[in-house]
């Protein structure tokens, strides 16, 4: 028990170290980082179901909001206690319990937009939903 709480101080002493070489701003940045990292693990596991037309009125049956730095985590967040989200249009994420009955699967190719808050990511695009789901097929 000695030896394991001698590595965890060992541990301590090394993140303090290296905490101190980093500027005010570096450590905020790697702080809300940290949180945001906590707070993602509230959401469950969330999968990618696919690309959908959204029919008219968006491709699920709940409420949406925009966000100008839109991310797949930004919006999971958002969504964290329904079933499915999804992202349309780069800034638009919804939230919902069932996808909309007018939304139809199409190819992953038409919901090719980046996120504005993270280019490597897809945020839907123009009636096009890129969908989530909580361990729920759509």
């Amino acid at each position: 028990m000695d030896r394991l709480n001698a590595k965890e101080q060992e541990h301590l002493e090394r993140e303090q170290e290296w905490m101190g070489k980093l500027s005010e701003k570096e450590q905020e940045l790697l702080k809300r980082e940290q949180e945001f990292s906590k707070e993602l693990e509230t959401c469950g596991t969330f999968k990618y179901v696919g690309c959908y037309s959204n029919g008219g009125g968006g491709v699920l049956n709940g409420g949406w909001e925009r966000d100008s730095a839109n991310t797949v985590e930004r919006c999971m967040l958002k969504c964290r206690d329904f079933l499915y989200f999804a992202l349309e249009d780069t800034s638009s994420c919804e939230c919902a319990n069932s996808i909309r009955a007018a939304s139809t699967l199409v190819s992953d190719a038409q919901c090719s937009q980046r996120c504005p808050g993270n280019s490597t990511q897809f945020c839907g695009a123009p009636l096009r939903g890129s969908i989530y789901s909580k361990g729920v097929s759509g």
